[in-house]
């Protein structure tokens, strides 16, 4: 059985984290030249995308019975992966 409470809070907190990250993005992006601020927003707009996914899933992660949590914390897992990367990603190409 999963540890429902720690699994969604564990899960919060990153988002959180990425919140900040995505924040540094954006002040980096709005003191550089015109032609970097789009492609920048680019990629702030993928890592946003890719946050609101993991965010859906735990909504219906927090609503599911308990048959459904496991494929749901490993849909969840893979979707965070994903934001992780682009997160990285984003580190090198703006930073």
């Amino acid at each position: 059985m999963i540890d429902e409470n720690n699994f969604v809070s564990e899960i919060e907190k990153e988002i959180k984290n990425w919140n900040a990250e995505v924040l540094k993005f954006r002040i980096i992006a709005e003191v550089t030249k015109p032609d970097d601020q789009i492609e920048h927003y680019q990629v702030i707009e993928d890592i946003v995308a890719k946050e609101q996914a993991v965010i859906e899933k735990l909504a219906v992660f927090d609503e599911s019975g308990i048959v459904d949590q496991t494929i749901l914390k490993n849909e969840i897992e893979n979707l965070q992966q994903d934001v992780e990367d682009a997160i990285e990603a984003a580190r090198v190409k703006i930073n």
